[in-house]
């Protein structure tokens, strides 16, 4: 991908990790070939989606759901640590753990910190997303009076 001089690469670095790691998952006979121009026109929206739209995807993405669901058990886990538990864990193919991290601290989901006397660095869960559905208990109580049937 070329850029002109006037765009941001950083717009388009998470996208990159993301379709980088598509790519390296498909090369056994060339399968990523076909896949070019999709993802390609992924990425090339990349630095148009508002932050709703990027931090969903950035929730669809197995890996960093992984970490999150790993972070939630644990609270806090050193680098080292969670790139052994990834490769144990995600075995089809390579992960760019420095691209997860560094979309996940730039969305303010983890932080990354240095700790006297630990051999690797620390990785805290910040912030997190609860989606919770509740029935809506207004139209439950009286349901003919907002024009619902009753039963």
């Amino acid at each position: 991908m070329l850029l002109n001089l006037d765009e941001d690469p950083d717009a388009y670095e998470s996208g990159m990790v993301d379709v980088s790691r598509i790519i390296l998952q498909n090369l056994e006979d060339d399968k990523y070939l076909k896949m070019i121009p999709s993802l390609f026109q992924r990425l090339s929206v990349y630095p148009s989606l508002n932050d709703e739209q990027r931090l969903a995807i950035t929730y669809q993405d197995e890996i960093k759901r992984m970490i999150l669901n790993r972070l939630r058990e644990e609270g806090v886990l050193t680098k080292s640590e969670l790139m052994v538990w990834l490769k144990d864990k995600y075995k089809q193919g390579f992960v760019d753990l420095e691209g997860v991290l560094s979309e996940l601290i730039k969305r303010e989901i983890v932080k990354e910190a240095s700790v006297k006397g630990m051999p690797s660095e620390l990785i805290f869960l910040i912030h997190d997303i609860l989606l919770i559905r509740a029935p809506p208990m207004d139209l439950l109580k009286n349901p003919a009076d907002k024009a619902f049937p009753s039963n």
